[in-house]
């Protein structure tokens, strides 16, 4: 898909690099170079199996994706996440949502350590990525691109009301091919989405989020009415370093 850099959106007058929004189980917070050791550690050639991606086989490799990230987030291009759980600090995995192909579309993606699997926090993950979306950007849509065999992440997108509108062939940096869904993410569909996970724990702000926050229960979980939205959006620019679908569910 060619980058797109006509009619850009506003700029988004928040710091990107110092976000944090807390849901039921998981938090998210901007990816700094405290999470260089676990990228490494985790994301593995097992991870990646469905991803674009090759593994990080070095903490070189493993900086070099955070600071290509943090200038996506200076520039307003992107937002880049990592996930943590919400009681002990356990760092997770990543997501992003990425406006560099098209900022009226953005992309998500994300991926789990191999022990995060299977709980379903992916998906808790990919829900608060979307509602801080839906609150702080303007946008048309959302992407979800994700491997048709990797069925434990087709149900994130599923879970969000997304709706499949394109098929593909993509070649991974590995020289692999995946067989690529696309799912489609209407604005509309996210607060409905969101109070399915939406519990009382996620009504309170934490303190413990001390880099400057955008704490979840400031963004209206359970209003259906799109209000928050601020008109402000990403920045069109050249990619950044793929997160892909490597989410565990």
């Amino acid at each position: 898909m060619p980058e797109n850099h006509q009619n850009p959106l506003l700029l988004c007058t928040l710091d990107l690099t110092q976000v944090c929004v807390d849901g039921p189980r998981v938090r998210l917070q901007s990816i700094s170079e405290e999470f260089a050791a676990p990228i490494l550690r985790e994301f593995s050639a097992e991870i990646t199996r469905f991803m674009l991606p090759k593994p990080t086989e070095t903490m070189e490799q493993a900086q070099d994706f955070i600071r290509s990230s943090t200038a996506g987030m200076v520039a307003k291009r992107e937002i880049v996440f990592a996930i943590l759980n919400n009681d002990t600090a356990e760092f997770l995995g990543c997501c992003g949502i990425h406006g560099q192909v098209d900022p009226r579309t953005p992309e998500l993606g994300i991926w789990l350590k191999k022990s995060a699997h299977g709980q379903k926090l992916g998906r808790e993950a990919i829900a608060l990525a979307c509602h801080w979306a839906w609150a702080h950007i303007d946008f048309d849509y959302l992407v979800y691109p994700v491997d048709r065999a990797n069925i434990p992440s087709r149900k994130i997108p599923e879970s969000m009301g997304g709706v499949i509108f394109e098929q593909k062939r993509v070649k991974t940096m590995r020289g692999t091919e995946l067989d690529e869904i696309v799912f489609k993410i209407s604005p509309e569909a996210i607060p409905k989405a969101m109070a399915a996970i939406a519990s009382p724990r996620t009504t309170h702000c934490s303190d413990r989020c001390s880099r400057g926050a955008s704490q979840f229960c400031n963004l209206t979980p359970l209003s259906l009415n799109p209000s928050p939205r601020t008109g402000e959006g990403l920045q069109p620019g050249p990619p950044s370093p793929i997160l892909g679908e490597g989410a565990g569910g």
